[in-house]
């Protein structure tokens, strides 16, 4: 799914569509997984937005009990952040379905790629 939200810009102009939330749920997932750990400083580059609106969306995230905030044991100046039961369970979900391969006659043409426009 990261591989794929890259793919975007080849087809359309960076930056043109993003959606710096499902970034962040996208790495604390991956994370997740592999048993890693994400600082709130992670997610900040990981959204690839100001820090004061990566800020606003992890607060957003948590008031919907997405993702939970603790302190680092190892050093309490660090924020650890992870997805809760309730958010990984919505990522679950909706990665089975984006990943549910269609049936070959469903598929779409392969658009072609993003050239941009000589100025």
């Amino acid at each position: 799914m990261i591989r794929l939200r890259k793919e975007v810009d080849k087809h359309i102009p960076p930056g043109l569509v993003k959606d710096y939330a499902w970034d962040i749920l996208l790495e604390l997932f991956v994370n997740g997984e592999e048993g890693g750990i994400v600082y709130v400083k992670q997610l900040m580059l990981v959204s690839g937005t100001t820090a004061t609106s990566a800020m606003r969306l992890i607060d957003r995230l948590e008031d919907e009990a997405l993702i939970e905030r603790l302190p680092d044991p190892l050093d309490h100046r660090r924020v650890i952040v992870s997805l809760s039961e309730r958010g990984r369970t919505a990522m679950v979900t909706l990665l089975r379905k984006v990943l549910e391969q269609p049936n070959e006659s469903d598929a779409p043409a392969q658009p072609k790629p993003y050239v941009p426009r000589g100025r």
